[in-house]
């Protein structure tokens, strides 16, 4: 097995070749020999945690092609504290004019409510002038004018307290003077509470002006801020104006007293709580106690430092007795101290882990370094695990250098059983890799033999034949393929072979000790076989066996065939397939080699280039794609990739075609007007979280979309990815 090792200092990757069961110091002392860095020096961290010394590799669960990231320590040198400067006595006398903030200018002073303006959030906010700041250069100007335009403001927002540092061109006075609906005239200037996007709800203020009156409801003209600049909104529509509030806009400059403007402010806030109206009497979950849903003693309310929601002191599980001072989480967001493993702390113990048999072995083998012990990088997720027939995108004749590679790409999933498959349904996919002596291997057709009869005790992975075979569990869903009725005694024979359900084989290199229509090395996909007949049968080894009889039955030719090498040529399957990083070891020189190394370094090795066949699309299909018109730009490009193969073609529609929310090709296939395309119900998830815009451009959907499937390009999917929409 490869890791990954990363330097953060300087970003330096190097790959390293190392068992699961190696210790943590021995893995150090490997990257001391690459890196150049003692091991003293080394702090190793994956997945959030400091690798310690005393623990294995296998214990923190790295796999193959893992990356794990190496800090060096720095040597701390002790310095000696330099003596305090004694400061210039130059400047002892010095005004710093940073410091100086006076308090009252002509139009405002400190204390002074006003309203402010944040072109971000595109909306004006209540807040009080904190302090007030003037530059150096600017204080002649009060002494002569008593204003400076250069002044910035300390205003802090009244309720959350937040500071910001404004001009004078972003805040007014105090500018809510409420104004009766039967006073206001056309032209009139006035602060509105408007919401743009559902007019019915309650929004922000704006500036507006108004442009029509009419019984009980106006037209207005909104003055908003885009890029820096005054934009106007026109035809907003205000509805039930007597009930609404209006409040006019005062010049800056004809300033009220403040005592006088305290008298005439009214308090007009916006809804708190959307769902419940700010009504004290109504329980709400929502501004209320997450869990009865009070609002009663407002002193008892606990918010969670996470999420914001709120509880009462004693509807918290465990309840409390006073608000801590500390930071406090509910369940929900609250992190189990116990399961933290910090820097330098021993991994937490885990019983399940202890019993497991790469644990709990004595046995000092180190089973740690081969390529069947690793776990898999990816899943297959084009076709559920239980498919029955070609896997898409996977031509006949790949070949991958791992049995692990072969259940990345769904042909077979398990790691070590030769039958893929259940009782209840039938087998998926069978591999056939010389473990049993009763096979006979014909090419197009092949005898199989069942599992089971094996004493595999002990982790083992083979063994000798050790007692009768049963029709049971692997060898019935083996059996289940067969176009017959299941007889667990005596075996059944299809009439008609080709009905049965197809199983996809795998050809390990190993068959060939048996049989030569394997492959040289590694994993072949030989294509879908069906079964003909199966039955119970005495063994070379004394003991009953089940034997299958299978027959191929699938449209690709057979790799071992003239056909079969020439479609591999032309699909450019040629090459073997092996993880990514994966590097073979160098092999003793051959004749072939020392010829090679004897030319001169100057002539280039001619590099072929591998002709892939380009994939011919059928008739039907393309009038599919040409009824798809709402994406028709997308097809257009995807079409152009046809010439470049089959499994670049289907590469290339399923990137295009997948669903942001699940990461999958698209299900029953949703177009927003944005020219997004989503799975159904991951877009009826999203509204039923009251999400209403896209998720990948957040435009706005609004609450009245209506979900329209593209049946024309869900046909066309389902035509190119057979059976990928079954279990979604």
């Amino acid at each position: 097995m490869f890791i990954q090792v990363k330097n953060v200092s300087d970003n330096r990757k190097e790959k390293l070749e190392i068992s699961k069961c190696a210790l943590i110091q021995l893995l150090k002392e490997s990257i001391s020999k690459i890196f150049d860095v003692p091991v003293e020096k080394q702090r190793l961290f994956f997945r959030g945690k400091q690798l310690e010394n005393e623990y294995k590799l296998f214990d923190y669960g790295l796999n193959i092609n893992d990356m794990i990231l190496l800090m060096v320590k720095e040597d701390v040198q002790a310095e000696s504290s330099p003596k305090k400067e004694m400061k210039d006595s130059k400047n002892v006398d010095a005004i710093d004019y940073s410091l100086v903030r006076p308090n009252d200018i002509q139009y405002y002073k400190v204390g002074d409510l006003v309203e402010y303006y944040i072109a971000e959030y595109d909306t004006w906010y209540n807040g009080i002038i904190q302090a007030i700041n003037i530059p150096e250069d600017d204080f002649h100007l009060i002494e002569e004018s008593g204003f400076t335009s250069n002044a910035t403001f300390n205003i802090a927002e009244l309720k959350s307290k937040k500071v910001f540092e404004l001009s004078s061109r972003n805040f007014v006075p105090y500018i809510k003077l409420q104004i009766p609906f039967q006073y206001l005239k056309v032209n009139d200037e006035i602060m509105i509470n408007y919401n743009i996007k559902n007019p019915e709800s309650r929004g922000v203020w704006y500036s507006a002006v108004i442009t029509s009156l009419s019984a009980g409801s106006m037209k207005v003209t909104l003055k908003t801020v885009i890029d820096g600049k005054f934009v106007d909104v026109n035809g907003c529509n205000v509805k039930n104006g007597k009930d609404g509030k209006f409040f006019h806009a005062l010049d800056r400059f004809s300033y009220p007293e403040q005592s006088d403007l305290e008298k005439t402010m009214v308090q007009y806030k916006d809804f708190d709580c959307s769902r419940c109206k700010n009504n004290p009497s109504k329980k709400c979950r929502q501004c209320g106690c997450v869990v009865c849903g009070g609002k009663e003693n407002e002193d008892q309310l606990i918010l969670c430092d996470e999420c914001d929601d709120s509880y009462h002191l004693w509807c918290v599980d465990p309840p409390l007795v006073a608000v801590p001072e500390d930071d406090w989480y509910c369940q929900q967001c609250r992190n189990d101290e116990n399961e933290i493993v910090k820097a330098g702390e021993k991994l937490n113990f885990s019983k399940k882990r202890q019993q497991m048999k790469s644990v709990a072995n004595e046995s000092t083998r180190d089973w740690g370094k081969g390529m069947a012990c690793v776990g898999r990088t990816k899943v297959c997720t084009i076709v559920p695990s239980n498919h029955f027939g070609p896997v898409p995108g996977v031509e006949v004749g790949t070949c991958w250098k791992f049995r692990i590679q072969v259940s990345e790409a769904g042909i077979h999933r398990p790691h070590v059983a030769g039958i893929s498959g259940r009782a209840n349904e039938g087998a998926y996919s069978i591999v056939l890799s010389g473990g049993y002596e009763d096979d006979i291997d014909s090419g197009d057709t092949f005898m199989y033999t069942g599992s089971g009869g094996r004493d595999l005790s002990g982790n083992k992975r083979t063994a000798e034949q050790s007692c009768d075979q049963e029709l049971t569990r692997y060898n019935l869903a083996l059996a289940l393929n067969c176009n017959a009725p299941v007889d667990p005694v005596n075996g059944a024979e299809a009439k008609d072979w080709r009905k049965g359900k197809p199983v996809r084989v795998v050809r390990n290199h190993k068959v060939n000790k048996h049989s030569k229509y394997g492959p040289q090395d590694g994993n072949r996909y030989d294509g879908i076989y069906k079964v003909v007949k199966y039955y119970p049968e005495k063994g070379k080894s004394g003991f009953i066996v089940w034997r299958y009889m299978l027959k191929r039955d699938d449209t690709a030719p057979a790799p071992w065939t003239k056909e079969g090498k020439k479609w591999i040529e032309q699909h450019g399957l040629n090459e073997m397939i092996c993880p990514e990083g994966y590097e073979e070891k160098p092999e003793k020189k051959t004749k072939k080699r020392v010829l090679e190394e004897s030319l001169p370094k100057n002539t280039s090795p001619i590099i072929k280039k591998q002709k892939t066949a380009s994939f011919e699309l059928e008739k039907s299909l393309e009038n599919l794609i040409k009824s798809d018109t709402k994406n028709k730009n997308s097809w257009k490009i995807l079409l152009t990739h046809v010439s470049e193969g089959k499994q670049k073609f289907l590469n290339e529609v399923q990137t295009n075609f997948e669903c942001i929310c699940c990461q999958e090709v698209v299900n029953r296939p949703v177009s927003t007007p944005c020219g997004h395309i989503f799975c159904e119900d991951c877009l009826s998830r999203s509204f039923k979280a009251e999400i209403y815009t896209c998720p990948t451009c957040r435009h706005d959907l609004t609450t009245t979309f209506k979900m329209a499937v593209n049946l024309k390009l869900q046909e066309v999917l389902n035509c190119l990815f057979p059976g990928y929409a079954s279990g979604r």
